[in-house]
């Protein structure tokens, strides 16, 4: 007996485990045309749904289940609406908002963002090559405003822990974010 889908992808979205995203890409497949469950059916499944969405299939290209090869190509607006069509459907939003790392507290954001505004409050999807280092996910502003986000920074040569520590004062920026006027 598997563990159920949603214990699966909690536990390959916390810890960011690369084959578990790949087993899961062949597992859509399966479900979608048939066993056996292969990287192409899912990926074909994953295409006919983002067409479904009404997404541009020339704004994207997805080669992979995990993110990890460079051929992948989605931008930031694209992952941001994602985001948003995820949380806007009962169906998969909560469970999938609490597959995430948690700031501060659990999975690839353990050690990220401690004695922050974010800290226990922001949501997000880690990635990481080599000169490349992203955040995508969820938080909540100041006032209360859910916000999706997306960063992505690439081609940089200083070590990704000084990128990562730029996304963290910024995902603290998000936190404390207001969009009600300042008192003058």
């Amino acid at each position: 007996q598997s563990e159920p889908l949603t214990e699966v992808v909690l536990n390959t979205n916390k810890v960011s485990d690369n084959l578990s995203a790949e087993l899961l890409l062949k597992v859509v497949g399966a479900e979608v045309s048939g066993t056996p469950g292969t990287a192409e059916k899912g990926l074909s499944a994953i295409r006919k749904m983002l067409q479904e969405a009404g997404v541009d299939s020339t704004s994207y290209r997805i080669t992979d289940g995990s993110g990890v090869s460079r051929y992948n190509i989605i931008t930031a607006n694209l992952l941001i609406e994602l985001l948003k069509s995820m949380d806007a459907d009962p169906r998969v939003s909560a469970e999938y908002r609490a597959s995430l790392p948690i700031a501060g507290i659990d999975g690839t954001l353990r050690s990220r963002m401690h004695d922050t505004a974010a800290q226990s409050v922001l949501r997000a999807k880690t990635g990481t090559l080599s000169g490349v280092t992203t955040l995508s996910g969820y938080t909540v502003t100041a006032d209360g405003e859910k916000l999706a986000f997306s960063m992505m920074m690439q081609h940089f040569v200083l070590p990704a822990s000084k990128i990562r520590a730029v996304q963290d004062n910024i995902g603290e920026i998000l936190n404390t974010f207001s969009r009600r006027p300042v008192a003058e």
